[in-house]
Formats: C-alpha cells, sequence, structure tokens
C-alpha cells in the first residue's frame, strides 16, 4: 500500500471508530430509557422509582377500573415522599451494610438518625420528575418516577449516617497503640 492511500484510510477508520463508540453509548442510555421495571439506581445517574395503583376490586369495565385507579394515584408531592423514603431506606441500607459495629451501637436513636438522613436525602428530590405514567393490561396505573443528576448514587452515598466513634488514642498503661 502507498502513502497516499493510508492518508486516506486514517481519516475514515476514525469516523467508524466514533460511530461505534456513540452506537454503544446510545444502546446503553436507550435500554437505561426504556427499562420500566427496576426500582432502584439505572446508572450511577439515575434513579427510578416503580409506583403502582390498582383499582378497586368492586370497579368494573375498562374505563370504571382505569378511573378507579388513576383515583388512587396521589398527588405529586406525596409520590415525592414515597420516593423520598425509599432513597432514604437505600441510603440507610447501604451505610448500615458497611458501618463497622461500633459506630452502629453509637447511635441511641436510630429512628432519629434515619429521620436526619430523610431530611438531608429531601434535597435530591428537586432533581426528580415523574418521567412516564400508563396502564397495565389489570388496569392498574403505573408511576415511573425519577431522580437524575451527575453523580447522583456518589453523592447519596457521601451523606453519612453512623459517624465512626471517636477512638481513645492515649495508650493505657503497658498498651502499644
Amino acid at each position: 500500500m502507498n502513502v497516499r492511500a493510508i492518508k486516506a484510510l486514517v481519516p475514515a477508520s476514525a469516523l467508524l471508530s466514533i460511530a461505534v463508540l456513540s452506537s454503544c453509548m446510545m444502546r446503553n442510555s436507550v435500554d437505561r430509557y426504556s427499562d420500566f421495571t427496576t426500582n432502584g439506581f439505572l446508572s450511577d445517574e439515575c434513579y427510578q422509582s416503580v409506583l403502582e395503583f390498582h383499582p378497586d376490586a368492586d370497579s368494573q369495565g375498562l374505563v370504571g377500573q382505569r378511573e378507579s385507579a388513576r383515583k388512587r394515584v396521589p398527588n405529586s408531592s406525596q409520590i415525592g415522599s414515597i420516593v423520598l423514603d425509599r432513597l432514604t431506606d437505600y441510603r440507610y441500607d447501604v451505610a448500615f451494610k458497611s458501618a463497622s459495629p461500633e459506630a452502629i451501637r453509637a447511635v441511641a436513636d436510630m429512628q432519629a438518625q434515619k429521620l436526619s438522613l430523610r431530611d438531608r436525602v429531601r434535597s435530591f428530590l428537586s432533581y426528580g420528575r415523574i418521567a412516564f405514567t400508563y396502564y397495565r393490561e389489570d388496569n392498574s396505573v403505573v408511576v415511573i418516577y425519577r431522580v437524575e443528576r451527575n453523580a447522583l448514587r456518589e453523592r447519596l452515598n457521601a451523606l453519612e449516617v453512623f459517624p465512626e466513634p471517636e477512638r481513645n488514642e492515649t495508650p493505657i498503661k503497658g498498651e502499644k497503640l
């Protein structure tokens, strides 16, 4: 192959590489946004909560059942409160699993600790919205609520839940540090 042919292939191979990479990136984002069943993180930037509301058992007919289910859907602030509880539970569970036994024992009131965490998690709801609402075959209403923010999982996991107790650095007589 001559030099001229090689120079012509370089831009073509660069374009092909860009096309392949962008198609992979687009495929992942399409997969993420077409998932309507996952409760939890779809990615490090997106938390999803799937809320389902069933019609009354005595409602009849398609329209009646859908109307009944729709009436059970709470307003957006109540939906936000449900999602806030789920996000708080997620953070609390992750922290509980990774905290030292000493840090957990040092918390005098677990309920107050969780309420404090809930207040700090509340700020993440400003990045949330109802993404989709649809009906299932059983005429229940499904509401998809998503919280999207750069480094959402990292920011949420950075919230301190169980602070490590201060260690006494003074050695007891005869002990070494």
